[in-house]
């Protein structure tokens, strides 16, 4: 899906998959696209000062998409990755326990639970009409479901949730992700921003393996935004979804058309597999299209010396030749 995001005279074109990554180093254009993606989505009210995110999001073909099309679930922080777990209202937890709660053999319970705590209720007006006078108290049935949405929420070996790693709570809002879309089916939009400030880069592969079975197995789409180098998941099937935001914005949207530009054009006989592309690619992602990016030879030395004086050799640095020079200085 291809969205055309407007600011005042200027279009920012994206590619949003199932899986998507906005990597760069322009930070006011990437936010800028990010909120619109958020505000519009989320159905929320516009600010005074967001006059220029007011149906500013298009498709390709000129559609605007509505701002129900997607129900948006955005984290920011860790704060939030916690307030999703908790029973809250907008949680993701509480939407997953009303669901529940709606199935019928839940209903069932809860009038056995009302039916005692009338008897209890019965008694206790008999005491106070018998003792203190023409007074009585009472319950809503609906308030009985007040009990669960209070309810403390730990982890299994009853630890507070707030013990847990990020990684360990993303684990778990992707699997209430998951439950919600089996108990009620919707489009949804996970994003997260700036996930590289969340979970290693370790920590974020494993997590892909989850978010792929979630995306692959229900109409779930999954946003983040990624400013580290090296950082992005990039492979053969999720490439179309990465998008380089810096003076200009950046898409492979074939991957065989931009390995045989890569081999054919490269300025010694090369001939890159799959994975050394996307290894390769992955090293400069950050930095494609961006006018202030110096990666002249002499800062790769100054590079080099300040590591050797940190005692750090990263021998994987690949040698490159005389004609690689002069095509860098070309």
């Amino acid at each position: 899906m291809i969205l055309k995001i407007m600011d005042l005279n200027n279009e920012y074109q994206i590619m949003l998959e199932r899986f998507t990554q906005l990597c760069g180093m322009n930070f006011i254009k990437k936010d800028f696209i990010l909120n619109s993606i958020i505000k519009h989505f989320s159905n929320s009210k516009y600010f005074d000062f967001e006059e220029n995110m007011i149906n500013n999001i298009f498709l390709d073909t000129g559609e605007q998409l509505g701002r129900n099309y997607f129900k948006v679930i955005f984290i920011n922080t860790r704060k939030e990755l916690l307030d999703f777990i908790k029973i809250a209202k907008g949680s993701v937890f509480k939407e997953y326990i009303d669901n529940e709660l709606n199935d019928y053999d839940y209903q069932s319970y809860m009038e056995e639970i009302r039916d005692l705590l009338e008897k209890v209720y019965l008694q206790i007006n008999k005491g106070i009409l018998e003792k203190i006078g023409n007074i009585r108290i009472n319950f809503k049935t609906e308030e009985l479901l007040d009990i669960i949405h209070k309810s403390e929420v730990n982890d299994i070996d009853d630890n507070p949730i707030e013990t847990d790693t990020n990684i360990e709570l993303l684990n778990i809002i992707i699997e209430l992700i998951n439950g919600i879309q089996q108990q009620n089916p919707t489009r949804i939009l996970l994003i997260v921003k700036d996930i590289d400030h969340l979970l290693s880069k370790q920590e974020y592969l494993l997590l892909y393996d989850k978010i792929r079975a979630l995306i692959d197995n229900s109409n779930t789409y999954f946003l983040t935004t990624i400013s580290l180098n090296n950082y992005a998941i990039l492979d053969t099937e999720n490439i179309s979804g990465v998008n380089v935001i810096n003076d200009v914005i950046f898409q492979i949207e074939d991957f065989d058309k931009y390995k045989e530009y890569i081999n054919d054009n490269y300025p010694i006989n090369i001939d890159l597999t799959d994975s050394e592309l996307l290894k390769l690619t992955n090293m400069i992602i950050q930095q494609v299209g961006c006018n202030n990016v110096n990666n002249d030879i002499r800062s790769s030395i100054m590079l080099k010396l300040i590591d050797n004086s940190l005692a750090i050799n990263f021998n994987s640095r690949t040698n490159i030749n005389n004609l690689e020079i002069s095509f860098l200085n070309s």
